[in-house]
């Protein structure tokens, strides 16, 4: 068998209680991995805290490099009377190259185009931001990331303005921002990779004088902004509302993305109307919900 292959196998109608016991006959007999496809439900909106579900009766994937053979699926029959099973041969793929080939430059507002470190840019592009995401959030196809700038692009934006940007990820939206004339911007995370990548897009796109990347939580932050901006799940920005809302200049900018379709009424009650927010502009893309709020 060709090396550059593998035999997926799935075992149906497996037991939970004998779940370890089947993997571990899986890895006697040559598997290189085991896993299961489970199952997330969240039922709070405002405690984004997804649960697993297990049940009684699950599918196992088994990966081996070559067909096991007949006797395993024999034995696995004499042990645990699994019987219904499929066999699949894979090609393995080099999964970076795979992704980066879906990923071409776009123009994401008007005149600013993002482009892969990898691609080359397009010549009507005015303006460009380079963008290694690596394994940070953040490449700026995704719709909340789209809904966040074009709310920043039509804003009344000064360049005396500072910006916080919170959850920076790649920080692809704090370069989007100095692109749009901002001359201050803070991009916060709490995550390390975030922080490295972040970083590096900055030096990447020569915005490093107007752009700082520090890894922070919202919560630690005493400094006050006349844009703070925060593209998370809406679960969590209900957790961090008064943290956003203590970060912002009297009279400032809120921008918030990351809200679901099927949880804006609820969002919209507990985090603008009991805070006496307004809105500005409020912008949809598939599920999503993205709005501009004014303090």
């Amino acid at each position: 068998m060709n090396p550059s292959t593998y035999v997926r196998v799935t075992l149906k109608n497996c037991l939970r209680e004998q779940e370890e016991e089947i993997t571990a006959f899986c890895f006697d007999y040559g598997a290189l991995g085991v896993s299961e496809a489970l199952k997330f439900e969240q039922n709070d909106p405002a405690n984004y805290q997804p649960l697993t579900i297990f049940t009684d009766v699950f599918s196992l994937e088994v990966f081996f490099q070559t067909h096991p053979g007949d006797i395993f699926y024999q034995e696995i029959y004499k042990k645990f009377q699994i019987s219904d099973y499929e066999e699949h041969l894979e090609q393995e793929k080099d999964w970076l190259e795979e992704w980066k080939k879906g990923y071409e430059p776009f123009e994401i507002v008007q005149d600013i185009w993002i482009v892969p470190s990898w691609c080359t840019a397009p010549l009507n592009a005015k303006k460009i931001i380079w963008m290694e995401p690596g394994m940070a959030f953040g490449t700026g196809t995704h719709e909340t990331t789209q809904l966040v700038a074009e709310l920043l692009s039509s804003a009344p934006i000064e360049t005396s303005d500072n910006m916080l940007d919170v959850g920076t990820g790649s920080g692809v939206l704090a370069i989007l921002a100095a692109h749009l004339g901002i001359n201050n911007i803070v991009g916060i995370d709490i995550d390390k990779e975030s922080l490295r990548v972040a970083k590096d897009n900055v030096l990447k796109n020569s915005v490093q004088e107007f752009v700082d990347i520090s890894i922070k939580d919202v919560s630690e932050l005493s400094d006050q902004y006349t844009w703070v901006v925060a593209n998370i799940i809406d679960g969590v920005l209900l957790k961090i509302k008064l943290d956003l809302l203590k970060v912002l200049k009297p009279g400032g900018y809120l921008v918030l993305s990351g809200i679901l379709e099927e949880r804006w009424p609820a969002f919209k009650k507990e985090f603008i109307e009991t805070e006496n927010l307004k809105i500005i502009e409020c912008k949809q893309k598939g599920d999503w919900i993205g709005v501009l709020l004014n303090a």
